[in-house]
C-alpha cells in the first residue's frame, strides 16, 4: 500500500477532492421542496387521500405513493393533519399547475 500510496498520492488526493467538489455542487444547486413543489393549506377534516383525489391530475403517483411522499417530505407521522396546517405536495410549480381551488 506504501508505494501505491508513494506513487499515486497525488492523483488520488486530486479524485478524492473532485468527488467531493461535485457533491457539495449538487447538493447546493438542487432546488428544495419549497422552492420546486406546490403549498396548500389544509381544511378542517381534510385527508392526505382528499389532496390526492383534488390534484390527481397534477401529478402521475399512485394514491399511496402521493401520500408517502407528503408523509416524508413533511415529516408527519400517520395521517394526522390539523386545520391550517401549511404542506407540501408533489406537484410541481410551473405556470401551468398554479391553480386556486375553493375552499371547502
Amino acid at each position: 500500500m506504501g508505494k501505491l500510496w508513494n506513487k499515486y498520492s497525488y492523483a488520488i488526493i486530486l479524485v478524492v477532492l473532485s468527488i467531493l467538489a461535485s457533491i457539495i455542487l449538487v447538493i447546493s444547486n438542487g432546488n428544495s421542496v419549497e422552492e420546486k413543489y406546490m403549498s396548500v393549506t389544509i381544511h378542517e377534516g381534510e385527508t392526505l387521500w382528499d389532496l390526492c383525489k383534488d390534484y390527481a391530475d397534477k401529478h402521475s403517483l399512485s394514491e399511496t405513493e402521493f401520500v408517502s411522499w407528503v408523509e416524508e417530505m413533511n415529516d408527519i407521522n400517520g395521517n394526522v393533519l390539523l386545520a391550517g396546517d401549511q404542506i407540501y405536495i408533489p406537484v410541481e410549480l410551473n405556470d401551468s399547475t398554479i391553480t386556486e381551488l375553493a375552499s371547502k
